[in-house]
């Protein structure tokens, strides 16, 4: 395989007003100040530096409705108990104002276990919305120190899945090597041979030149590229295909060709949207390249792709971090997935890769208009530079650890790739997380 992946791990951009039950009076009402521009995910094995730096003033969660969460850190016995207040993050859909506002939803006391403090709660929206915490020290925000926070989630939604293979465009089969019912299957066997902790019980064929009511917009004879053939490069409105069997199916669309050099497959991290909208669907190509220079992938390497970015979807990391992804996510303090199963590449590594050239693999864009910016980086370990070459077919030359896991950031030649037992648990908690 001679090219490397490229997501863009996205925040969901509209949110959804539902109600939410549980709501208290405080005696103060304290406001998150800080940019939003941090996100903390569940389940996750890491902890963030920036993440710790900015809870008490604000960083943001993605919440699922019927989903049970804990939200913990260390105890700072140098300060008082906090109180934990979540906002609910959300934008005037009628004026199309791009400005968010807040609204309170949870003022939460902590529990003390061993020597963390805790704090439970559940949500019962009517759909994936984004939160927003402060930490409440009287009147204040909190003073002490919050280390090694941590959200776990728990779902209790179906641990099968369905795929939903959207073709739009031409289909060169020609050039990939199979016909696409035969690249479907592919697909589907892929999918079971890795994720082996959920279900993955079929796989549909559709035509985004068929779609009931947006069909229009997509030539069936026409190859499409993403981001060039429309404005919008995660092609939303096709996912949530509106059949009732396939309305909560992982939607993959297929395109000829995405608008940036060397990328096969783009996706949010934890865009976990099962129902359609934003952060809906998983976007992977036939073909990959520069500007003018166009080749196609083989059946085997489509399929891997829409592995590894599906991967992304249910909010999995690279194992070992791109410097696109520090710079798009503005968090220096992470450079590894957090599983003790997955090394990394030189221990904290960071991958500098330059194939085709291409600046590397992920782009994190910030949150952007709410409010100013506050936000602290805060990395804690070294930051070890691995600069890979290419040989003359654009392979990148390394020797890391973590090179034939699905979730490495560049494609290489590898005799078996395989999933960590402690990404395959991963794995099903946060599809368990999501209504489908």
């Amino acid at each position: 395989m001679v090219h490397f992946f490229e997501k863009f791990f996205v925040m969901l951009g509209m949110v959804l007003l539902a109600a939410c039950s549980e709501e208290s009076d405080p005696d103060v009402v304290l406001y998150p100040d800080g940019d939003g521009r941090f996100m903390l995910y569940p389940n996750e094995g890491l902890t963030s530096d920036s993440v710790d730096a900015n809870l008490a003033h604000g960083v943001l969660m993605r919440v699922h409705p019927k989903a049970n969460y804990e939200l913990s850190f260390e105890v700072d016995s140098t300060a008082d108990e906090p109180q934990l207040q979540l906002f609910r993050l959300w934008q005037n859909e009628r004026t199309g104002d791009s400005k968010y506002g807040l609204s309170q939803v949870r003022v939460l006391e902590p529990k003390i276990v061993g020597n963390r403090y805790v704090f439970s709660f559940n949500c019962e929206e009517n759909d994936v919305s984004l939160w927003m915490t402060s930490l409440a020290e009287g009147s204040d925000f909190y003073s002490g120190h919050t280390r090694h926070t941590k959200l776990v989630g728990k779902g209790g939604f179906s641990d099968h899945l369905a795929l939903n293979l959207i073709q739009v465009g031409d289909y060169d089969a020609f050039a990939v090597g199979v016909l696409l019912d035969s690249l479907a299957d592919e697909i589907l066997q892929t999918f079971r041979r890795y994720y082996k902790s959920v279900n993955i019980d079929t796989i549909y064929i559709r035509y985004a030149h068929e779609h009931p009511t947006v069909g229009k917009n997509y030539p069936a004879d026409e190859p499409w590229v993403a981001g060039r053939s429309s404005d919008d490069i995660y092609l939303t409105e096709l996912g949530g295909w509106p059949e009732k069997a396939l309305n909560n199916a992982l939607d993959l669309v297929l395109v000829q060709r995405i608008a940036k050099d060397g990328v096969t497959g783009i996706s949010g991290l934890f865009s976990a949207n099962l129902g359609g909208g934003e952060g809906s669907t998983v976007v992977i190509a036939t073909h990959f390249g520069e500007s003018y220079f166009e080749k196609a992938n083989s059946s085997s390497d489509i399929a891997m792709t829409a592995v590894h970015e599906a991967g992304h979807f249910f909010g999995l990391r690279h194992t070992t971090a791109t410097e696109s992804d520090l710079m798009g996510t503005e968090d220096y303090s992470i450079y590894e997935d957090g599983f003790e199963d997955t090394p990394n590449c030189a221990g904290s590594g960071v991958v500098n890769a330059k194939i085709f050239g291409a600046a590397s693999t992920d782009i994190v864009p910030a949150t952007g208009s709410y409010p100013p910016s506050r936000g602290q980086n805060l990395p804690s370990r070294g930051l070890y530079r691995v600069q890979f070459t290419a040989d003359g077919f654009g392979r990148a030359e390394t020797k890391c650890p973590d090179v034939d896991n699905i979730m490495y950031p560049i494609v290489e030649d590898v005799t078996e790739w395989k999933l960590s037992p402690q990404q395959l648990a991963f794995l099903r908690k946060n599809l368990m997380l999501i209504p489908h």
